[in-house]
């Protein structure tokens, strides 16, 4: 593929690179976004904040775009709550000063006719913390890139897939701050990297962070401690972390075994190449010091002189200036150099050495006479014994120097930059330029060097103050300050790239089986080094081999390779063979089954045996209880050497077959048995090389045992007699759906849609399909699964919620249940004896339970797969079952084999497993109620509110209770009455208790608006409406806008209801929506004023079913 492209990539140049803003001034700023938040809230306002800030500067006429670059929040976990700082650009027209913005963000004014500051956004735009108004910590100023403070160390983490934007970076600074217990702000992420395919045999991301506050002595043996930790933490945030690489030195030079190939080198004679003149191997330098008052400007005639005195026959035939070494630079043109051996004056010298040492005196003496004395004479070929890489950026400048203007320009380079002056050096003059090169600590001081390049002016002045040109310099080469390798990789930075480029995407998406294969391989061997270099010897003897078998069976023999590198080929060579994929150009394997018995004596007694697997070291415990299909499970998902592995006969008595085993398989030895065993192997598989032309175009999905079960219900229930129709309708119901599922955590419910599937069913088909469903459900199957949606990271799952039924008991305890077209009458002697009946009956389609009392019986339906329950005879109270369809990130366990994505999301919060995780929407809510409970007037009216929804608790879904409406007369009314609204609002579950969650239900609020309606006798018509509380009128007229009019209303009562208005020619309607304050009082004056009515709203609090949808990461 040729020469590799290391791209670096920072989320702010990605923003500027990629919209109208990139040639805008970035002007900086900070502010408190909270008290009280978590990444997860902050994430989901931004887009408000950004909103309200935009929105706010533009009624200065300040047009402006934000870009976040920084977030740091004080908590003692990723996912807590703290005070929340975020630092941001505001890009503005170049002709829009700081000044200007600075005087728009401090300003009040008059927004739609209410006064309007940066600290009352948070209410008019319901920023996600109602409570904390934003609060600017820093004025707005030019932005300026920030020298991290010494000392510090770096930290280069790889992640599989492209993370090239701004969140994924602040969750990881977060993860890394609260492992290392130190402050956020302690952790500066840096550039970007994509490394080349190769790397990693993968996509992926390095992302390197500067960390200040720790021990850089210990930080390596820290670093790969937490590493485990991390790896945890991240992947609940849909992070993979690949491989890390602690830099201890990450603020000085890195240390390397190897010289940087070809260049830099410490070389005297590359880096001062006055002539194309190359020393002999007895050349040396001779460093003077001059004790006279030295200047940049009277320095040429001392060196007139001094070569003068060197250049005779005393000392060689040629004698040429070199450098000025200078550990104390003057700070100007004019200033005197400090008379000291750390300041000298060097020439080089070609001759003997022995000449010059005979005739020291001699040159000492006429060197004297001009203040001039030798310190030292150093013979070249020592200093070039020495070879270093360093990190370096090159300065390619318009003009041709001398040697002392060089070290003139080399001086003001230094000032310029504020840097020693041993960290520039010219490496080349040319017949119209001049290269300097900057040695630089790492990539963090490069970056800093960058920006200071940017101040033209500055530069101007510095050239001018040391009389140096100043025709401005342009960044030639640099070499970047990273580890020789990329981390946890053996393939070096500079080294070409052999497979695949950087400008692979996403959208090459794989398409087969054997795709899967290869990145199995890739992603799990090839990060392992043993795995890597057994991989490599075996291919080249397989190819070589005219007995593949042979060759497989010494690898399971031999000792260097581990069992995890075993494990491993023995999966990816079984996925090989199954799909017939290529190991080599034409080459492919075939294999014969593997086949054995266990047989279990127990002549029907009860028995317990254990079975030890060696090669995958994992127990497999048999009873008398033991299902075939369990064994098939547990089997399907634990063994390594074969993909496919089938179970049949009984579960004391049965044969293990396993397809396309490749690497010999160890049999299962009898490690506990209470009755007598025998293991017997039947056949043993035989691989053999093949020829084949190309790889398979299989897309076969391999799902794990249980899944697999579920499928084999379903090929069972389309082979009924009239099943299959429900089965093709819901399957064509589905493939609908699953096209308008186009994102992660992305819902559609399907419960409409189906309900027709099961029209006219019959009672069995209606049994067997839901036995599938609830299969299905139970065990978070994927739903249609496609190996594009895997490599995407992506899987479909099915989804219920709970349903209820509460019917009324007869003296004889007895329902009729009819399902589809059939009836089923279920009897008892008890209620209990009906529960048990009820509870086996429903048992294989749903997992059922039952609640009773001497007069209701109450049935909750979960993993019920259709929207409809079966109608039972005394039915009072019925809440159907709803069905949802959801993308949810990949989870590997529900699958048969570990398929790899490029992108890789948290599988940790599956829609149908329970969890009290709010979602953000309705952690700002719970956050209000927190928050009002601190307060003594608001607490009590808190207290109130849950002593009367107390009933709910153990209470049977369907139960409500009417809330009363709250009066003026409250104090902090408001604050009550807003956090309910939030609730409601946002469809939140309130004051729901753990046990209520676990048993399918929640508590919601709903209310219907309190709707102002106003007549007028005659259009056009006028008038002003006063709503108690809030002190200027409202106006309104025939001629206004609805929406201006639901803007001013919706301004006064802020977070406290949703408005909406409705305006004819003789009339105008308010309703307040979600409304739980006290009712108000509306006055109404114009002269065409004829009726007005007020409809008071209820508002009550019910148990409904719990619904995933409220809780993260919905």
């Amino acid at each position: 593929m040729g020469s590799v492209l290391v791209l670096l990539f920072s989320p702010l140049h990605a923003w500027l690179t990629s919209s109208s803003s990139s040639s805008l001034p970035c002007l900086q700023t900070s502010f408190l976004l909270s008290q009280n938040a978590s990444l997860d809230q902050i994430a989901t306002a931004q887009p408000r904040i950004n909103d309200a800030i935009v929105s706010f500067l533009a009624q200065s006429n300040v047009q402006s775009r934000i870009q976040w670059t920084n977030v740091d929040i004080t908590t003692s976990t990723i996912d807590g709550n703290g005070p929340a700082i975020v630092q941001m650009c505001l890009y503005v027209p170049p002709n829009t000063s700081v000044n200007q913005v600075a005087m728009a963000m401090s300003a009040t004014v008059n927004w739609s006719g209410l006064k309007t500051s940066i600290s009352t956004l948070h209410r008019r735009f319901q920023l996600f913390d109602l409570t904390t108004p934003l609060q600017v910590l820093n004025q707005v100023t030019q932005y300026n890139f920030q020298r991290i403070p010494f000392p510090y160390v770096q930290w280069y983490l790889v992640v599989q897939g492209r993370f090239d934007y701004f969140w994924p970076q602040i969750k990881i600074k977060h993860a890394i701050a609260v492992l290392l217990n130190i402050s956020s702000s302690s952790v500066i992420p840096q550039d970007i990297i994509f490394p080349p395919y190769d790397a990693y045999n993968d996509i992926a991301t390095i992302l390197p962070f500067a960390i200040t506050q720790v021990n850089s002595s210990t930080f390596a043996r820290t670093a790969n401690t937490l590493t485990g930790p991390l790896q945890d933490i991240l992947a609940l945030h849909g992070i993979l972390l690949l491989t890390q690489f602690p830099d201890p030195n990450g603020n000085g030079k890195l240390q390397q075994s190897v010289p940087w190939p070809e260049y830099p080198q410490l070389d005297p004679t590359s880096f001062y190449p006055f002539h194309n003149w190359t020393p002999v191997p007895n050349s040396f330098v001779v460093k003077l010091i001059y004790g006279g008052l030295l200047t940049l400007t009277n320095m040429s005639s001392v060196i007139l002189q001094v070569l003068d005195v060197l250049d005779s026959p005393q000392t060689a035939n040629f004698t040429d200036f070199q450098t000025l070494t200078l550990t104390y630079p003057p700070n100007n043109g004019t200033a005197t150099f400090e008379s000291s051996r750390y300041n000298t004056l060097d020439f080089i010298v070609a001759g003997d050495r022995s000449t010059l040492e005979a005739n020291q005196q001699t040159l000492g003496e006429s060197l004297y006479q001009i203040g001039v004395s030798i310190f030292d004479v150093i013979d070249i070929n020592s200093t070039m014994q020495t070879a270093q890489w360093y990190p370096y950026m090159q300065l390619d400048c318009p003009y041709n120097l001398s040697a002392l203007a060089s070290i003139i320009q080399r001086i003001a380079l230094a000032a310029f930059f504020s840097i020693p002056l041993s960290s520039i050096q010219l490496i080349e003059i040319a017949t119209n330029s001049t290269t300097f090169e900057i040695a630089c600590n790492d990539t963090l001081e490069q970056r800093y060097l960058k920006k200071q390049l940017k101040e033209t002016t500055r530069w101007s002045t510095v050239m001018n103050n040391f009389t140096a040109n100043s025709a401005f310099c342009t960044i030639g080469g640099e070499s970047l300050a990273y580890p020789p390798m990329f981390p946890g990789s053996t393939y070096g930075w500079s080294q070409p790239s052999s497979s695949m480029d950087n400008t692979c995407s996403v959208n090459t998406i794989e398409l087969t089986a054997c795709d899967q294969c290869d990145r199995y391989l890739n992603a799990v061997c090839f990060t392992n080094p043993n795995c890597y270099q057994t991989q490599t010897t075996l291919l080249s003897q397989l190819l070589v081999s005219s007995n593949a078998s042979s060759v497989f069976q010494q690898l399971s023999l031999s000792t260097s390779a581990n069992t995890k590198t075993l494990n491993t080929l023995a999966l990816y060579y079984s996925c090989i063979a199954a799909f017939q994929c290529l190991i080599a150009p034409n080459t492919s394997i075939i294999t014969s089954d593997e086949v054995y018995t266990i047989d279990i004596n127990a002549n029907g007694a009860n028995f317990s045996t254990t079975l030890y697997y060696p090669q995958d070291d994992i127990y497999l415990v048999l009873n008398d209880q033991t299902t075939l299909e369990e064994i098939q499970i547990n089997l399907s998902s634990s063994i390594s050497n074969s993909i496919f592995v089938n179970v049949s006969g009984t579960s004391s008595s049965f044969n293990v077959t396993m397809d396309s085993v490749v690497i010999p398989f160890q049999l299962p030895v009898i490690a506990y048995s209470t009755v007598p065993a025998t293991i017997q192997r039947i056949s043993a598989s035989i691989p053999q090389l093949v020829f084949l032309s190309n790889s398979s175009n299989d897309t076969t999905v391999l799902l794990n045992g249980k899944c697999t079960t579920c499928l084999t219900q379903m090929d069972e229930c389309k082979m009924s007699p009239s099943c299959p129709s429900i089965a093709i309708c819901w399957s064509n119901v589905v493939e609908s759906a699953i096209s308008q599922l186009d994102s992660v955590y992305s819902t559609l419910e399907i419960s409409t849609q189906l309900i027709s599937c099961y029209e006219n069913a019959s009672l069995e088909d209606f049994e067997m399909f839901l036995r599938v469903q609830k299969c299905l459900l139970q065990s978070s199957c994927p739903i249609s699964p496609t190996l594009e949606s895997i490599v995407k990271g992506t899987m479909i799952v099915l989804r219920s919620t709970t349903g209820f039924q509460t019917i009324e008991l007869t003296p004889t305890p007895a329902v009729t249940l009819t399902i589809g077209t059939e009836s089923i009458i279920l009897s008892s002697n008890s209620i209990s004896g009906l529960q048990a009946t009820m509870i086996n009956f429903l048992s294989p389609l749903c997992q059922a339970s039952i609640q009773s009392n001497t007069a209701n019986l109450t049935i909750q339906f979960n993993d019920f797969g259709a929207p409809i329950l079966p109608t039972i005879n005394g039915t009072i109270y019925s809440q159907m079952p709803r069905i949802f369809l959801d993308r949810m990130p990949l989870d590997s366990s529900r699958f048969g084999f570990s398929y790899q994505s490029y992108k890789q999301l948290s599988p940790s919060s599956l829609p149908n497993a329970f969890t009290t995780t709010l979602n953000s929407n309705c952690q700002m809510c719970q956050n209000l109620f927190d928050q009002c409970l601190l307060s003594s007037f608001c607490a009590s009216i808190i207290s109130n509110f849950q002593n009367t929804i107390a009933g709910a608790t153990n209470a049977f879904i369907g139960w409500s209770v009417a809330l009363q409406r709250l009066s003026f007369d409250i104090p902090e009314w408001d604050q009550f009455a807003q956090t309910l609204s939030c609730f409601e609002i946002h469809n939140c579950p309130i004051n729901s208790t753990i046990s209520m969650l676990k048993n399918g239900r929640m508590l919601l609020l709903s209310s219907t608006p309190v709707v102002l309606s106003v007549t007028f006798s005659s259009s056009p018509f006028e008038a002003a409406i006063y709503v108690q509380r809030f002190r200027q009128p409202i106006n309104v007229s025939s001629n206004s806008s609805a929406a201006y009019i639901q803007g001013q209303f919706q301004m006064n009562f802020g977070s406290l209801a949703l408005t909406n208005v409705s305006i004819t020619n003789t009339s105008m309607e308010l309703s307040l929506n979600s409304y739980y304050g006290p009712t108000p009082e509306f006055m109404v004056t114009s002269s065409e004023f004829s009726n007005k009515t007020i409809i008071l709203g209820t508002s009550m609090v019910s148990v409904v079913s719990y619904s995933p949808a409220a809780y993260f990461p919905y």
